[in-house]
């Protein structure tokens, strides 16, 4: 599979666009193919990772911004 493929399945997870998009139905049964493909390659691992610390980092600014 190549890399972008992995890429832009891994963000469209990570960040919720897959469920925006798809019936909940059709994603079910495709659940464990997006699991292996996501967490399965190199470039899969580092995109959802990197999509959670943008994540973290974002959740960092607002309780910031709303304490101060």
């Amino acid at each position: 599979m190549e890399p972008r493929t992995v890429v832009l399945l891994s963000l469209a997870r990570s960040t919720g666009v897959l469920n925006a998009n798809f019936d909940k139905k059709k994603l079910k049964t495709r659940k464990d193919r997006i699991e292996r493909i996501v967490n399965g390659e190199v470039t899969g691992k580092a995109t959802k990772e990197t999509v959670d610390a943008m994540k973290a980092a974002a959740m960092v600014v607002i309780l910031y911004c709303t304490i101060y």
